[in-house]
């Protein structure tokens, strides 16, 4: 799974493309997959994130911003 690929590697990751992940997908599918992709990077010393070309309801970013403002 993609996740544990990310868990693995997160700790040498600079730079994470994850534009088009949730694009198309029912919202429910698309938070799951922000919060588990998001809990995954969690930790990590990202210099670029590139979430373009989603569509983030209001619940999506907010899952971003609690992973990412605690850091």
């Amino acid at each position: 799974m993609a996740t544990h690929v990310l868990i693995t590697v997160k700790a040498t990751l600079w730079e994470v493309d994850l534009s088009d992940i949730v694009m198309g997908c029912p919202e429910g599918e698309a938070l799951t997959v922000v919060a588990t992709v998001s809990s995954a990077l969690e930790g990590s010393h990202l210099t670029s994130l590139n979430l373009s070309d989603n569509v983030f309801v209001e619940n999506g970013v907010r899952i971003f911003l609690e992973s990412w403002t605690s850091l």
